[in-house]
Formats: structure tokens, C-alpha cells, sequence
């Protein structure tokens, strides 16, 4: 009887709680941000914000508006998102607060593209009725993110990213 008390404690603490075990993150980032998903609808979009934070600016754009969002998060500030005259989400950039969000938080940087000094970029191609997908972070620290985004994956050659300005990988 003890014999099998003690394999059956050996065996949970084998299947104990990955976050006390120390279990490895996903490998691979989302195909969100935040609850947000490419496509989703501006009133999608504006339920799953107004839970994290505030509206602070609207700036109309040729086919759609891009919009400013403060949050109420640990890790997160700012976001910046544009969304489509059909009134649909094309991206949205999320900007961490200091030393918040480590690049392995957004995912395993050894499944990413490196593009630059300090850019990881992870691609998907659509898988049935998920759309293809992008996720990219960058910073100027070795560890740390500054901004992570999400959006449809990119169509031009990689080589022209890292000249980009900190929120357009798109």
C-alpha cells in the first residue's frame, strides 16, 4: 500500500501546474494581442479594450482610422491599432511598459526570423479558417521588448524591416 501511495505522489508532482513546474512558455506567439485578432469588428474590438483601458485618440487615415488606446496594464502602456473602412482590424501595436516584456514572453525567439539588431519576427500562413499572421517584437534592449505587433503577414522582403519605423512592421 505505501508502494502505491508513493508512486501515485511521484506521479502529480510530474503533472503538477506548469507555471510552479517551470514549464516553457509556447513556442510560438498567438494568432492575437491582447484578446485582439486580425479581422475583428471596431465593436469587437472596442468591448475587449474598454476592459483594459481608455480611448485616448482617433486620427481618420485614407481607407480606415487608426486609434490610440492608454491601458490599466503591467506590461502594456499604449496600444495603436487601424482599423479598415469596412470597419475591420488590419494590426494593432502594443508599446510595454519599461523592462516589462521579455522577448521569450512574446515567444521562443529560436522559432522567430531575426531582422534586425534587436527584431524577432514570426510568421504563420493561414490553417483553415484562421488567417495568416505576423507577430513581431522590438526594442533596443537585448532582453526586453519595447512594442510587440500583430498583423496580416508581410508580402515585401524582409531586408526592408529594419529601416522601418518602430510601429510599422505590418
Amino acid at each position: 500500500m505505501r508502494r502505491e501511495f508513493l508512486i501515485i505522489v511521484i506521479a502529480m508532482l510530474g503533472l503538477s501546474s506548469p507555471a510552479r513546474a517551470g514549464a516553457k512558455r509556447s513556442p510560438v506567439p498567438p494568432p492575437e494581442l491582447l484578446g485582439l485578432r486580425i479581422g475583428m469588428s471596431d465593436l469587437e474590438v472596442r468591448k475587449r479594450l474598454e476592459k483594459i483601458g481608455e480611448l485616448g485618440e482617433i486620427q481618420p487615415e485614407a481607407g480606415g482610422r487608426k486609434q490610440i488606446w492608454n491601458l490599466r496594464d503591467k506590461r502594456y502602456q499604449t496600444l495603436n491599432l487601424r482599423m479598415s473602412s469596412k470597419f475591420e482590424l488590419q494590426w494593432c501595436t502594443v508599446y510595454a511598459r519599461s523592462r516589462k516584456l521579455r522577448y521569450s514572453d512574446v515567444g521562443d525567439t529560436t522559432q522567430a526570423r531575426k531582422v534586425g539588431r534587436f527584431i524577432w519576427v514570426w510568421s504563420f500562413p493561414a490553417a483553415g479558417a484562421q488567417p495568416g499572421y505576423q507577430v513581431a517584437a522590438r526594442g533596443t534592449d537585448p532582453r526586453y521588448a519595447s512594442s510587440v505587433a500583430l498583423s496580416a503577414p508581410l508580402s515585401g522582403p524582409p531586408a526592408a524591416v529594419p529601416d522601418a519605423p518602430a510601429d510599422s512592421i505590418r
